[in-house]
């Protein structure tokens, strides 16, 4: 049986420290370039490490001056930005055929999916996205991708990071923003796979009966949470307003899958 091939994107933010109260973040965003940059101490887990190629703007060295340059920079109301404030989104795309298998053909297919990737990732973040690097010396190809808000603008991460605005956006409590950032983070894999993955013929989820189980219950879920919606608007037309202070409000009785 052939083995499907699946997409994956991944994403993770970074202080220019490890946060105090960090459990699982051993590394920050300096460590995060200096291992794309391939220097030898951030590298070790390459065998053959070689630089990689830039597909996009700035080389990770120059994202370490510009991370480096917030000691300059002063919030609005003049005070120096804390040192564990999330600075640096970093991403991966990888290709799912290995590199020792890749034909002539896989090759040309390869450099069409960083194209449609760097433009995907553009359309996604725009001028905050500041570098797209390739690395070929791992068993997979694969796309690292970095994104810095523009704070001297004002900007925050939170405008950015598809799960953080998510939860921004969400009015609800601790598990209403919770389930706000798993959708957020779901609705960009679901984006990417609509707008790269699927022209390449990778599924969006892999083989793993895991993973397609919780993405089944999650396309339940979203579909449920649709017709709830439909269901209220329904509501508000037909019930006099006069009659009520405001209309019931349908609820799932399933609770938010956090991927």
């Amino acid at each position: 049986m052939i083995k499907k091939q699946s997409q994956f994107l991944h994403l993770d933010t970074y202080a220019r420290v490890i946060p105090k109260a960090s459990t699982q973040q051993q590394w920050t965003a300096f460590d995060i370039l200096k291992e794309a940059a391939r220097d030898a101490e951030h590298s070790k887990h390459v065998k053959n490490a070689q630089r990689p190629e830039i597909l996009f703007g700035e080389s990770p060295e120059k994202i370490i001056a510009m991370i480096e340059n917030i000691d300059n920079l002063r919030t609005g109301k003049s005070r120096k930005y804390r040192k564990d404030l999330k600075v640096l989104m970093s991403g991966v795309a990888s290709f799912p055929t290995p590199m020792d298998k890749l034909k002539s053909d896989d090759k040309r297919m390869l450099a069409s999916f960083e194209t449609a990737t760097r433009n995907f990732l553009y359309k996604q973040f725009g001028s905050a996205l500041v570098s797209v690097v390739a690395h070929y010396d791992e068993s997979f190809p694969h796309i690292h991708f970095y994104v810095l808000p523009d704070l001297a603008n004002g900007q925050k991460m939170a405008d950015l990071h598809p799960g953080m605005k998510a939860r921004a956006e969400c009015g609800g409590g601790k598990n209403a923003k919770a389930a706000a950032v798993a959708r957020g983070l779901a609705n960009f894999q679901d984006e990417y796979f609509r707008e790269v993955s699927c022209f390449f013929g990778h599924e969006r989820v892999s083989d793993s009966p895991r993973a397609r189980q919780r993405y089944a219950f999650w396309q339940v879920q979203k579909a449920l949470k649709s017709k709830i919606s439909q269901l209220n608007n329904i509501i508000k037309r037909i019930i006099p307003w006069n009659e009520i202070t405001s209309p019931p409000k349908l609820k799932s009785e399933t609770n938010d899958l956090i991927l």
